[in-house]
């Protein structure tokens, strides 16, 4: 019995091992890559809105200019709505996953 238990140990072990390696992995991607990235759509995405604002009180007086603020913020609307869907489902990962452990609920004791 005991010896079963061993081979069965020296097969899967090493999965286990990269199966931690990946959870590494896919955390530093999400850390360091889709938050940070998330959150600069999101600012571009703001400020995109308030340049289309300003485009359009700075531009009362001409028509072309504020249908091209409307557009603006039209679209900086669509971005932040976008962002913050994006946002949010990274949020619901973790939580789910658990507390910034997101992929990572294989633990070798």
């Amino acid at each position: 019995m005991l010896t079963k238990i061993a081979v069965l140990a020296q097969v899967f072990l090493p999965f286990v091992a990269r199966a931690q390696q990946v959870c590494e992995i896919l955390k530093k991607v999400t850390d360091q890559v889709m938050v940070p990235l998330v959150s600069l759509l999101l600012a571009l995405a703001v400020l995109f809105f308030l340049y289309g604002l300003i485009e359009f009180v700075a531009g009362a007086s001409s028509p072309e200019a504020r249908t091209t603020g409307k557009r603006h913020i039209i679209w900086g609307i669509v971005g932040i709505v976008i962002m913050s869907s994006a946002w949010t489902i990274i949020i619901v990962l973790r939580n789910y996953f658990g507390p910034r452990e997101l992929y990572c609920t294989l633990q070798i004791p």
